[in-house]
């Protein structure tokens, strides 16, 4: 879960001009929310295509690297392995479309559309119901009281749960433990080094007397 939200977090920097999961423009003098559910998908599916982009072109460079370098009679060898094991990737990889396709799975960069159509009636449901209303009116008054955060906290439900779940597991959760190290732990560290100082001197104290 850390990890997701830590994607998050670059998310909001990555895709900060995609707007609400709604697809609906800012209001003049709001700023766009810190996170959106479609730019967070959009940012973990690009990464994880480019990782494996990066690590096939990674391959290949090695490859030519190491036949720079191994003696010619080696090199068919190193050129056959390499080309089985991209064979055998490429079939894994039409296997898995083929299933796809037999299946009526659609292509990831129509997953969220359709996920959304989906559930809008339910997301309507939501954002309609009085405790949503109430949340809203608390943003309402924090973004009149700090104008310098407007927007920042999202107007739909799925921003706002991604901004909160953030803001509330990785941001004050990160704040929560540099409190605690360098206002009680560090406190709590320095005195028990205090004790242990004293009863070695105490100790010293009570040899002497002996």
């Amino acid at each position: 879960m850390q990890r997701v939200l830590r994607a998050s977090a670059l998310a909001a920097v990555a895709y900060a001009g995609k707007g609400s999961s709604k697809g609906e423009p800012v209001s003049a003098g709001a700023q766009e929310p810190l996170l959106t559910a479609s730019g967070t998908y959009d940012f973990i599916t690009n990464s994880v295509l480019v990782t494996k982009d990066l690590l096939f072109f990674s391959a290949e460079a090695g490859i030519s690297a190491i036949l720079q370098q191994v003696p010619p009679q080696y090199s068919d060898i190193v050129v056959e392995k390499y080309e089985l094991a991209s064979t055998k990737f490429a079939n894994v990889q039409d296997e898995v479309e083929s299933m796809r396709l037999k299946n009526g799975v659609p292509p990831l960069s129509e997953l969220p559309s359709l996920v959304y159509k989906k559930w809008a009636p339910v997301l309507g449901m939501i954002e309609g119901s009085k405790p949503f209303g109430l949340l809203m009116q608390f943003l309402d008054a924090f973004e009149k009281h700090y104008p310098q955060h407007a927007g920042l906290c999202g107007k739909a439900f799925l921003d706002v749960a991604l901004i909160f779940a953030f803001l509330g597991y990785f941001v004050f959760g990160y704040m929560l433990s540099l409190f605690c190290y360098f206002c009680c732990c560090g406190f709590c560290k320095r005195r028990a080094s205090k004790s242990v100082e004293l009863k070695k001197k105490q100790a010293a104290a009570d040899k002497k007397k002996k």
